[in-house]
């Protein structure tokens, strides 16, 4: 995972190589949650055995974490990467 942002490039490599397996992240624009929004996401984790269950980054305030996923409001991202 690459993230660009404020950080100088060593920040960068520092969190690109802090996961050791794929994580995906799902981002939607909808501020409403809706349970069909982690269909991509075990649907990666089914082809991907490896993979670190996943992130939903939505618009609304709902911010929880269950079945190995994450649900968070996007003004949150930078969680992600801390």
């Amino acid at each position: 995972m690459k993230y660009y942002g404020a950080w100088g490039e060593n920040h960068i490599r520092e969190k690109t190589n802090a996961r050791s397996s794929p994580f995906p992240i799902e981002i939607k624009s909808s501020t409403t949650f809706h349970r069909d929004f982690f269909t991509s996401l075990r649907r990666f984790g089914e082809l991907n055995s490896a993979s670190e269950g996943g992130c939903l980054v939505y618009g609304g305030d709902k911010e929880t974490e269950g079945e190995g996923i994450r649900t968070l409001n996007y003004k949150h991202i930078s969680r992600l990467f801390a």
